[in-house]
């Protein structure tokens, strides 16, 4: 976990949850900067909790490179297709973040079809 900087990113989480108890008494006569600034928060909390398993997921990975029973296994694989997972995931919900709406309205109207 040391090699990996997973400390380091949880490290992280420190000023974004100073930031989320401040921005409300900073700005409190700017309604819009505060809730924009909070969606920025948002996002921020959403990256950095994705980068956290991701180095966790790492640190697993060389745990596992250990063993001999996953000598003969791709883990490399395995993690990329867990990160294309989690970046799918991060990038639906920051963009729920964004536009206001859950991620299932999002895909509820992404599935259904067009009608001309």
């Amino acid at each position: 976990m040391i090699r990996n900087k997973t400390l380091k990113l949880v490290a992280h989480f420190v000023p974004i949850l100073v930031a989320q108890y401040i921005i409300p008494v900073i700005f409190m006569g700017f309604p819009n900067w505060k809730e924009n600034i909070n969606k920025l928060l948002a996002i921020a909390t959403t990256v950095v909790s994705l980068l956290i398993v991701h180095s966790l997921l790492k640190s697993i990975r060389d745990i596992l490179r250990t063993k001999k029973s996953f000598a003969d296994k791709p883990l490399e694989s395995y993690l990329q297709v867990c990160q294309i997972i989690m970046l799918f995931i991060g990038g639906t919900i920051c963009f729920s973040i964004l536009t206001g709406s859950s991620p299932g309205h999002f895909f509820y109207h992404w599935a259904q079809p067009q009608r001309s």
